[in-house]
């Protein structure tokens, strides 16, 4: 073994450098209390959150989440991501509805579309949220932060 392996590092710096203060050592990472894995509970919640969107619109959500939302921050995370999602929907129906009046009947066929993406992305999102991952909807506008 040569000398140089034998012995430690010997930089004087390192060796009279003062400890880390506790507010360096922070890590962003570690889970607190706020980030615990959710309940069972919790994940149905948010499964079914998802669910009556596809269902009812935005106030199935809506009606879960004011409920919930103090008492489980996944439900409250799910809950806003679907509703968001539901009212962006919702926007999409209204503007259709100058579309099929000024093609006089032939832009309805445009709501099946929208209707399908509704109904498999809120399908997608209550089997993440039943595992007990978020989902984010795509082309969804964020009106609640």
């Amino acid at each position: 073994m040569s000398d140089e392996q034998a012995k430690p590092s010997q930089d004087p710096d390192a060796m009279h450098a003062d400890p880390p203060s506790p507010a360096e050592n922070v890590d962003d990472s570690t889970p607190g209390p706020e980030s615990a894995p959710p309940s069972n509970d919790d994940k149905n919640m948010a499964m079914l959150v998802h669910l009556l969107g596809a269902f009812t619109g935005f106030l199935g959500p809506l009606i879960i989440w004011l409920v919930k939302k103090d008492e489980s921050a996944f439900v409250d995370q799910e809950g806003k991501e679907s509703l968001n999602f539901q009212i962006t929907a919702m926007i999409i129906y209204v503007a259709l509805v100058p579309v099929s009046f000024i093609t006089c009947g032939i832009g309805s066929f445009l709501y099946v579309p929208v209707f399908l993406a509704v109904f498999i992305f809120a399908i997608v999102a209550a089997l993440k949220a039943k595992d007990g991952n978020g989902y984010r909807y795509p082309l969804a506008i964020r009106l609640i932060k």
